[in-house]
């Protein structure tokens, strides 16, 4: 990230998460909301404004679906951009 890139308290925390770059779970992403009580448009609203800021310098955040037998698995990943 560069310096002149500035994020939310929360949008740190979901960054920090996603560090990592691997799939983590929207449960998992909503305990950087210090809310028990957060709706899933919350974090969607938070990915969508740290979207915008990461995608002018190659990077974004993906959403996946996973299928399993006993249900859906929902993530988030934290991803660099291939130059085209």
């Amino acid at each position: 990230m560069t310096a002149t890139m500035e994020f939310t308290p929360t949008q740190q925390r979901i960054l920090k998460i996603l560090s990592d770059g691997r799939p983590h779970s929207i449960t998992e992403l909503r305990t950087a909301l210090n809310d028990e009580l957060a709706v899933r448009c919350a974090l969607k609203v938070h990915i969508c404004h740290i979207r915008k800021k990461l995608r002018p310098i190659g990077q974004d955040i993906l959403f996946e679906i996973t299928g399993k037998i006993d249900g859906t698995y929902y993530s988030y990943r934290h991803v660099r951009l291939l130059q085209g």
